[in-house]
């Protein structure tokens, strides 16, 4: 939806309608439909271009002859009119809220942060009062009573700089003037007067023609003043475009002069100065801004300046305080007690005073106030520099530094404060602890406590959890150059609960270990043998082992011969015939396989045999090769190592493989 319905404009034309019994129905982008007391339905729109373009939409716009006639009909119907400006709990309790940026400020027109008053503004101590401790209760006794009458100038001021730049800013300036003393009061926006309660009075105060003139002049004067200040801000807003835009032209006409001087008469010269003159009077005359003042209504306030008490209920203890005030109309002027200036943010004190921002200072742990009139302690943290009470001050058991609870550690094993400079942080846990109770790391120089600390057993370094090591077998505390480990298990082994293997010199935990049952030397798992028959442990000397099954067999299982390729193998790999598994296994194969070729590399007086026979048992491979009555038998290994050649004839393979 477009930002048109949010400026001042259509807020005075939708209060218009409001007043007229007529209502905003619908919104368009471009334009928006009211319906009147009696049922017609009219569009309006505030670009001129649309109203153009459709004669059924009337231009509600600046010298528009609709927004003339409704100004002029506001400034009929509000003249003279009067009402009774009354406060009461609910308005008072609403001045104490924070307030929305206004057009008492310059930079209003340019702010982007809209939806809170700031102290940019120059008007912002008289426009705020705000109590940080303490909210609002109800109205106390009333001490003293000044009755007045305001008469009340709002106009419609509207700055616009349409030739270049389509700028255009509308706002509402409410003037106020005592009756009386014909002096202006000020600082009162006009959503402040909008923001008390206006009854209807049954007073009617005629004005004198010429005094209510006189009242005006003062007004459009104070119009003025107080819309120069954004008229300053308008200009300069369009200041850095227009000097762009004469620094152009300068430098367009410069180069043309410079290229033209050689070739142009003194007559010709002149005539381009006067041009580029021209251009500039033009530009200037083009960012001239407009301001125009329309005087939409006149209000008579019959209303009174009272001096009363206030009853503020604390926050943190719910006591209540009365403290005295000035009323007028929108605003609540309370004073400091102790330098008595207004106060626009401020605080009140368990005795009751009121102190402004600069007498007071606010304990940035509990938020307590310390009041300067009743000289309250406090202190200064020596970490962070916030000023801290006397309740929330703690002293550094080690060097004496006064610090706050924020910046104030408790060791985990002594339990006393310590400051920054006089603590560590647990590496492990992240506990604190004081310097006496710290324990560094050997190796990675980390502080740490007394439950996350270990000394080595062997030479007593101490380590953190992350750097101390234990023994698998009776938990004893080791460094890293005291704890072995297992190259089988990788367990962590002290030296009494390690051991060597004879055969590879590696480490070991003694549980891995066993002894050879002949000769008793000591060996690691992978060292070890284990007959499969017996189950007794062995060395490598005093074991066979059968390349057929693999398996591993001691002097109570003798070893049996095969009849072909006579290698030595356990009884279950030899058949009723007495030949091993791979013998028995021995099938055609083609001489161009990869093994064969590899074997005729090693024994080539097979080469010229034309047919081959292989058979395979796990760890052991036989290859025959014939021609019709010749042949040989190699016994090679899976790594194709050559264990034995044997030349044998056709027929006496077929016996030895056959014949039992």
């Amino acid at each position: 939806m477009s930002t048109v319905y949010d400026t001042q404009l259509h807020k005075f034309v939708e209060s218009y309608f409001n007043i007229k019994g007529a209502s905003i129905i619908e919104k368009h982008n471009t334009y928006f439909v009211v319906k009147h007391a009696n049922g017609v339905k009219e569009a309006f729109t505030y670009i001129a271009r649309v109203a153009a373009e459709n004669k059924d939409i009337t231009l509600l716009a600046k010298g528009s002859a609709a927004l003339n006639n409704m100004i002029r009909e506001c400034t009929q119907i509000g003249g003279y009119s009067e009402v009774d400006a009354i406060y009461n709990d609910d308005t008072v309790r609403l001045a104490f809220c924070p307030k929305d940026c206004c057009d008492l400020c310059p930079f209003f027109n340019i702010c982007e942060n809209k939806n809170k008053c700031c102290d940019f503004c120059t008007y912002y101590n008289s426009c705020n009062t705000t109590i940080l401790n303490a909210e609002f209760l109800k109205l106390g006794d009333l001490k003293k009573s000044q009755p007045l009458d305001i008469i009340c100038f709002i106009f419609l001021v509207e700055l616009s700089n349409d030739y270049t730049l389509s700028q255009k800013v509308e706002k509402f300036v409410s003037v106020l003037i005592d009756m009386k003393t014909k002096k202006t009061i000020r600082d009162i926006c006009f959503d402040g007067i909008t923001g008390i309660e206006l009854k209807d009075s049954s007073v009617q105060t005629p004005i004198d023609e010429k005094v209510y003139q006189s009242f005006l002049n003062i007004a459009r004067h104070e119009a003025h003043k107080a819309v120069k200040n954004q008229l300053d801000v308008f200009k300069k807003e369009i200041e850095d475009t227009l000097k762009d835009k004469i620094k152009s032209i300068i430098d367009k006409y410069e180069e043309e002069y410079i290229e033209n001087y050689t070739k142009s008469t003194l007559e010709q010269l002149d005539e381009l100065q006067e041009e580029g003159l021209r251009l500039c009077e033009r530009e200037l005359r083009g960012y001239a801004i407009n301001c125009d003042y329309h005087l939409t209504n006149v209000i008579l306030l019959h209303t009174v300046k009272d001096l009363r008490n206030l009853i503020f209920k604390q926050q943190n203890n719910n006591n209540e305080i009365e403290i005295p005030a000035e009323i007028f109309l929108n605003r609540i002027d309370i004073r400091c007690t102790d330098c008595n200036e207004e106060i626009d943010v401020g605080a009140i004190c368990d005795k009751g005073h009121v102190i402004c921002k600069s007498c007071m200072d606010i304990c940035s742990a509990c938020n307590k106030i310390m009041c300067s009139v009743c000289d309250d302690e406090s202190y200064i943290c020596s970490t962070c520099g916030e000023l801290v009470c006397a309740d929330c001050t703690t002293q550094c058991t080690s060097c004496g530094a006064v610090v706050c609870p924020s910046h104030s550690y408790r060791c985990s094993t002594c339990g006393n404060v310590f400051c920054i400079d006089c603590y560590e942080i647990c590496h492990i846990c992240d506990n604190t602890i004081c310097n006496n109770h710290a324990y560094t790391c050997s190796t990675c120089n980390s502080y740490v406590c007394s439950d996350h600390i270990h000394k080595c057993v062997v030479c007593n370094t101490t380590n953190c959890d992350e750097h101390a090591f234990y023994c698998s077998k009776c938990n004893d505390v080791l460094c890293e150059k005291h704890a072995l480990k297992s190259q089988y298990s990788q367990k962590i082994i002290c030296e009494k609960h390690a051991g060597k293997c004879n055969e590879c010199n590696g480490i070991f935990a003694l549980d891995e270990l066993q002894n050879c049952t002949l000769c008793n030397i000591v060996l690691c798992p992978d060292h070890i043998k284990t007959c499969s028959n017996c189950n007794k442990k062995y060395c490598s000397e005093h074991i066979n082992h059968c390349k057929s099954c693999g398996k591993d067999y001691c002097t109570c299982t003798p070893s049996v011969k095969c009849r072909l390729c006579r290698e030595m193998y356990c009884p279950s790999c030899i058949n009723d015939n007495g030949i091993c598994v791979a013998c028995e296994s021995l099938k055609h194969i083609d001489k161009n396989h990869e093994i064969i070729r590899h074997i005729i590399d090693h024994v080539p007086q097979i080469g010229k045999y034309k047919k081959f026979y292989l058979g395979q048992a796990n760890e052991i491979n036989v290859l025959y090769a014939r021609n019709i009555m010749g042949g040989y038998l190699v016994v090679f290994d899976n790594n194709k190592k050559i264990i034995s050649v044997r030349r044998i004839n056709w027929f006496e393979f077929l016996k030895s493989k056959l014949l039992n």
